[in-house]
């Protein structure tokens, strides 16, 4: 038995895990999901957890807060839209660096879109940079899943992760924005 013991690690958890998650069969039963009734496509009628994703941003919409925050950004319209673009990049990682990324995508789209109401950025432009944003995790474990990999051997403290992980974050906002920018604006 000591022998089985010694073999076992981090990885072989996580794969015994998966298989077993494959094989619990799930529930059949399907609910009906507010607003799930406009998709405009059948494919994600058909498929309710894709759907689930978009709900906050459908929230933000319909409860109004959307045009609510339109309106209290409207002194953002005079802000040059690649300064627009760095500050809110900044923002943007630092969420994605303690959240998910499709977590703070989902949190931070619908105001993106209300601020590109009130900016000279293209609505889409500002989507495409949100989503890049998020993606930037590099500094803590917690921000993706390779970096907790990476921590997990032991190898990289923590401090180091942030020592090197800031200035890749810190250069990918300033490409990011360049881009953006170049092409949006």
């Amino acid at each position: 038995m000591r022998l089985v013991w010694d073999h076992v690690n981090d990885g072989m958890v996580v794969i015994t895990i998966c298989v077993l998650l494959f094989m619990i069969p799930a529930k059949t039963e399907r609910r009906r999901i507010p607003g799930m009734e406009r998709c405009p496509t059948i494919a994600l009628r058909n498929c309710p957890a894709f759907w689930k994703r978009f709900c906050p941003a459908l929230g933000f919409m319909e409860s109004g807060l959307s045009d609510w925050l339109a309106e209290r950004l409207e002194i953002l319209h005079h802000v040059h839209p690649l300064v627009l673009l760095l500050v809110s990049g900044v923002i943007i990682t630092i969420i994605s660096e303690f959240a998910s990324n499709i977590a703070c995508v989902q949190m931070v789209l619908p105001s993106m879109v209300a601020l590109g109401a009130e900016s000279d950025l293209p609505v889409k432009g500002l989507m495409i940079a949100t989503t890049l944003f998020a993606s930037l995790g590099f500094m803590m474990p917690v921000a993706t899943a390779p970096n907790t990999i990476v921590f997990g051997s032991g190898i990289i403290r923590t401090r180091e992760m942030i020592r090197t992980g800031v200035w890749i974050n810190l250069i990918g906002i300033v490409l990011i924005s360049l881009i953006i920018w170049i092409r949006y604006a």
